[in-house]
């Protein structure tokens, strides 16, 4: 099984997760990287599901306020200036609210809470991510039980 989705806010990425027998492999690209990882289901131990707001948002504000900024100082305060950073500072104000929307996703870890990949949820991927879910979770070995061991010591 497998299924793709996009990031526009993280440099325009792709994610492919593709499942097999034995393992998950993970592809993502963007305009600055390509990576791939492959986790076997034993390496696994638990998922969690959860909405978030991607934080790049607040970055891509963050670098238009930055921006305006450098205006105002390379152009010496002039209206020309003042125009373009008050337009840059209000443009910024979208992403910074695009940060609050929240998106599904499905976040899957090995040992000791270590995160291994996560699957974002989409009205276009629903179907198919939740079957792709669903058979990695199925896969996964349970985490071994810590052993409980009683007190030699008496009250």
């Amino acid at each position: 099984m497998q299924i793709v989705y996009y990031e526009i806010s993280d440099a325009l990425s792709k994610y492919t997760i593709t499942t097999y027998e034995d393992k998950v492999t993970i592809s993502y690209k963007n305009l600055v990287k390509d990576l791939q990882r492959e986790f076997k289901y034993t390496e696994l131990v638990e998922s969690n599901r959860g909405k978030f707001g991607a934080k790049e948002w607040a970055d891509i504000g963050a670098g238009l306020i930055a921006i305006a900024f450098l205006v105002l100082v390379f152009l010496s305060f002039t209206i020309i200036a003042r125009t373009i950073s008050g337009t840059l500072v209000i443009l910024s104000l979208i992403p910074f609210a695009l940060r609050f929307i929240k998106e599904e996703w499905v976040s899957f870890y090995k040992p000791n809470s270590e995160f291994a990949f996560a699957i974002k949820i989409t009205k276009r991927n629903k179907e198919d991510a939740e079957k792709v879910i669903k058979f990695i979770q199925d896969k996964i070995s349970p985490a071994k039980p810590k052993s409980k061991r009683k007190s030699n010591k008496s009250l």
